[in-house]
Order: structure tokens, then sequence, then C-alpha cells
């Protein structure tokens, strides 16, 4: 179904103020990529809809998905977050609105500008690393980055310090480099990720940490904006002279993917 679908918006005795709607789908994105399936929609009159997700998640998990800056606000005033199973939810957070210069200035190491090899290691002096070339493996601190001319040839030597000296390699003979600091290493992957996703600046990510053993449900909900066009309504009486109200309308797919099985 595309981003205008035609959906029965409620069933209800004539009593009843309020009326819901069926199910959709919605997309998330996060470091596991997974889905987020929308078992419930409730529509309301004023072009708002509570969104209802249920998945699962395995021991300590994070999910994540994309959302609109517009949309934040109201989201994070209504989110329920269940962890249906035993575990907790530990924390709820979405990208700073901080200019992404601020953000990365507080970083270690900071790969943003796209650097040449030789200068993103002038960045990392200090930093240990496990370096493997053509001639074998080597390891050590990072002391310096240094060029130099030979026979009408311009070499690039990387500089290594462990207790028993400093070691030169050749960085063109480089096959591979690692930084034995794993968290230096996942926050250099953190900043690449916020790099490519200040290309995208319609989209936050919302990111919700789970605590817990072994597979558990877990249900999200929320609110957010869902335009509503031509309501009609009709009475429809039964065999036994029942009166019921049916609502339609054209529902507006805000988000970024169709929705399926409504």
């Amino acid at each position: 179904m595309n981003r205008y679908t035609t959906s029965f918006i409620f069933l209800l005795i004539l009593a009843f103020p309020v009326f819901s709607a069926g199910e959709g789908t919605m997309e998330i994105a996060e470091s596991k990529t997974m889905s987020l399936p929308v078992t419930k929609v409730i529509l309301y009159t004023a072009g708002l809809a509570q969104m209802v997700h249920e998945t699962t998640v395995t021991n300590n998990e994070i999910i994540s998905f994309p959302v609109d800056p517009k949309d934040i606000n109201d989201i994070l005033k209504s989110l329920v977050v269940e962890n249906l199973d035993g575990g907790t939810v530990d924390v709820v957070n979405f990208d700073s609105n901080d200019p992404l210069s601020v953000i990365l200035g507080d970083f270690r190491v900071n790969p943003s500008g796209s650097p040449a090899l030789t200068d993103f290691l002038l960045r990392t002096q200090g930093e240990a690393v496990i370096v493997t070339t053509i001639e074998g493996n080597f390891r050590g601190q990072i002391f310096s980055v240094e060029k130099f001319q030979k026979e009408d040839q311009l070499h690039t030597i990387l500089n290594l310090m462990d207790k028993s000296g400093i070691k030169a390699v050749d960085i063109t003979k480089l096959k591979a480099l690692q930084f034995e600091d794993p968290e230096l290493q996942q926050e250099l992957i953190s900043a690449l990720d916020m790099i490519a996703r200040s290309r995208v600046k319609s989209i936050k990510t919302l990111k919700i940490s789970f605590k817990g053993e072994g597979k558990r449900r877990i249900r999200l909900s929320y609110i957010r904006a869902v335009p509503l066009w031509k309501t009609s309504y009709r009475l429809v009486l039964n065999e036994a002279g029942i009166p019921r109200l049916e609502g339609w309308a054209l529902v507006q797919n805000t988000g970024s993917k169709s929705w399926k099985n409504i």
C-alpha cells in the first residue's frame, strides 16, 4: 500500500466517542539492523495516531530507528517502552542538535574532513596500534609520521615506539592497521556513523537500550502526526437492527516506507 492509504478507520457502537484502526508497518534501523513492526495503530480525529510496535531482543541489546525531527518532541513526550518478559529498559536517547563539528570536537580522535592516512595518523600520536605489512606484523605506539625523498621517490614512514625503541614502517607496504584500544576503535566507528547521518539532515535516530537475559518481547508506543482527509461516516444496521457507525478516510503515511497489512 502506498503513501496514501484508504483505510477503515473505526467500527463502534454509537454511544462510544472514540475510534481506532488496524495494523501497519514502519521502519527501523540499528547497529544490528532489525525490524520493528507496527502491531497496532489508533487514529484520532485531530490528525494524530498512536503507533504500537512489538519485536524481540536478546540479552543486552540496543534498537534504534530514524524519526523525522518534527516528530521528536511528540514522540519523546508520549513514548512508553515495555520489556514484557523481564529485564529492564535502560536508556532512551536521540541525536544531539549540536553541530557535527561540536560533537566530534569532544571525541578522542576526530576523523572529519576526509583526511589522508598520513594526516589521520598524525592525529593519533601516542595511540597503541597493531600494523600488518607485507613484511609482517608490528605493534607499538605511534611516535611520528615522516616523509623523505630518496632516489627520486617520496617515502612515507610510520614510526612506532615500544620498549625496544623505534621501528620504521613503510606506509606504502601497509595492509592493515588496528588500534589496540577497543574503545577508540568503537569511537571512530561511531564518529563515521555520525558523519554519514549528518548528510541526511531531515533524520534523527532514536535509540533504546534494553538489559536482561535471553530472548524477550518488547513493546513501545508513541504519538505522531498522521494527517487525514475526506473523512466520511455511515450508519449501518445489522439484521437485529443494532446500529454501528463506520468512519472512512484517506490516511497519509508520513513514514519513509509503505504500510503493509493495514
